[in-house]
């Protein structure tokens, strides 16, 4: 019993170096130096003058919800980096004309970067509890870690590094649920998950399509258990926990929104699309009165609808530039430049550009978890491991809701949309090593991890390759266009 407890504690000892490891690792990769480059790219423009309202108390819609921003403002309040620059301006436009010289960036970004970096401890303990293996998932979580794409994207004061880290825990959750002893499930783990869903939402409207997990805890649970009375009480227990869920989900989003609207009750020039009823209710000082709460989100939530009916489709010329279709997405397709600058001689470049040993991993995970799954329904061939076949069936579900979703909307859209379904594809990879070589890996066979350990090598020095893109280096233009490997990338030196 003594060595048994030593071994225990032993195994622990190693789990949790294994996460500080990761933790310093993603230090390095997301969050060091993360205030640089010192000057705004992208959407920055437009969230950081979000950001201010709240600061401000002046009233605006979006057509995103408000948690990411609430994060970006809670930050530059945290830091107060700026205390010293007029920033009051960023509130008189939609987009922010120009920076104060001297701005810093270390407080708008401080929170979206900081849940970025600490997505990789999710990403590691998804795949251990999806595996059973710690040290396999820690070599695969280098697939998060040096993804370039997604660091460089995770390190502005943007919302989609926030999204996936709500989406992340909830799906840790829901890993961590489905895979629990209990008989019948808690209702701890369905009010955890639909907190974790809630934010996911209060961030971007994108993660809906993750309301159907609690479903496939029953679905999973009925794969455990016979008998129709069981299956029945299983059922009549899931529908009620379901309901657990989505109330405490949209609670949390109602509660998101009751913040917003109490930090926002100042007009300074701009009443967007609010309705003459809105507008009075404004000017009253009426905005954190519970009783006008539904009438604040009913308008909210309509100027989504206008905003998305109202801004530009998709259109040849947007494809030109920076937009790109869903179809082309796991194909990499296209970059992204952010910001560039030149000496005549030498450039900086930062782009959305991803690590392409990543994405054709990715890629191939896809086309592979639907070869398996195809032949086990048309062609009966038998599961290798139901538990890892179940996970394969619902990252491939997810994957294609998310994807199906986003090839309903007519407008421009971008490439870093695909993170989350890129992520879904990632885990699907390390689940197929773990079906196909299951007897390998018990057996510790040193050649499946030296094989992994390769790949992940490989990765690595990728990352290395185009961290230029993704830090903002210096480039000549010969370095730049050895960077090019592809022309769909549209990579384009400006020298």
């Amino acid at each position: 019993m003594e060595n048994l407890s030593k071994f225990y504690i032993s195994t622990k000892a190693k789990f949790i170096l294994l996460i500080l490891i990761i933790g310093v690792i993603s230090f390095f990769t997301y969050f060091r130096d993360y205030a640089n480059p010192a000057k705004p790219f992208w959407d920055e423009y437009f969230y950081i003058g979000m950001s201010q309202h709240y600061i401000d108390g002046v009233f605006f819609m979006d057509n995103h919800p408000p948690l990411g921003k609430l994060l970006i403002a809670a930050g530059e309040k945290l830091l107060q980096p700026n205390k010293n620059i007029d920033v009051h301006f960023f509130t008189e436009t939609r987009k922010i004309p120009y920076f104060p010289q001297g701005y810093s960036f270390a407080g708008v970004r401080f929170f979206p970067t900081l849940l970025a970096s600490l997505s990789a401890i999710l990403f590691f303990l998804i795949l251990f509890e999806l595996t059973g293996y710690p040290f396999l998932s820690f070599i695969f979580t280098g697939l998060y870690l040096f993804e370039n794409a997604n660091i460089v994207h995770s390190r502005g004061a943007l919302l989609d590094g926030v999204e996936i880290f709500f989406i992340l825990l909830l799906f840790t959750l829901f890993v961590f649920a489905s895979r629990s002893r209990e008989k019948i499930l808690s209702q701890k783990w369905f009010i955890f998950m639909g907190l974790a869903f809630g934010l996911a939402i209060s961030t971007k409207l994108s993660g809906l399509v993750f309301f159907c997990l609690p479903l496939f805890l029953v679905v999973k649970n009925a794969q455990n258990h016979k008998g129709k009375n069981y299956l029945t009480k299983i059922w009549k227990t899931y529908f009620l926990q379901l309901g657990i869920f989505l109330l405490t989900g949209f609670m949390t989003f109602f509660i998101v929104y009751c913040i917003h609207f109490s930090l926002t009750g100042k007009i300074v020039n701009n009443y967007y699309s609010a309705s003459n009823e809105y507008k009075l209710l404004i000017k009253q000082g009426q905005t954190m009165n519970l009783l006008t709460f539904p009438l604040q989100l009913k308008e909210h939530l309509l100027y989504i609808l206008f905003f998305e009916k109202n801004v530009s489709k998709l259109s040849k010329s947007d494809l030109g530039i920076s937009g790109s279709l869903p179809t082309s997405w796991p194909f990499g397709i296209k970059s992204i430049e952010y910001r560039s600058e030149t000496d005549n001689e030498t450039g900086n470049y930062l782009y959305l550009q991803g690590n392409p040993v990543i994405w054709m991993f990715g890629l191939a995970s896809l086309i592979i978890t639907s070869i398996v799954i195809f032949s086990v329904i048309v062609f009966k061939n038998k599961i290798r491991n139901k538990t890892i076949y179940f996970f394969l069936v619902l990252l491939l579900i997810l994957y294609f809701g998310y994807m199906g979703a986003m090839m309903t909307l007519s407008r421009v859209m971008f490439l870093y949309l695909y993170f989350i379904p890129l992520i879904l594809c990632l885990f699907m990879g390390v689940l197929l090593i773990v079906y196909f070589f299951e007897n390998e890996l018990k057996k510790r066979n040193p050649w499946i991890y030296f094989a992994c350990i390769a790949y992940i090598a490989i990765v690595f020095l990728s990352y290395i390759f185009f961290s230029p893109f993704t830090y903002y280096l210096t480039l000549t233009r010969d370095q730049f266009l050895q960077r090019s490997l592809f022309g769909f990338w549209k990579l384009k030196p400006i020298i």
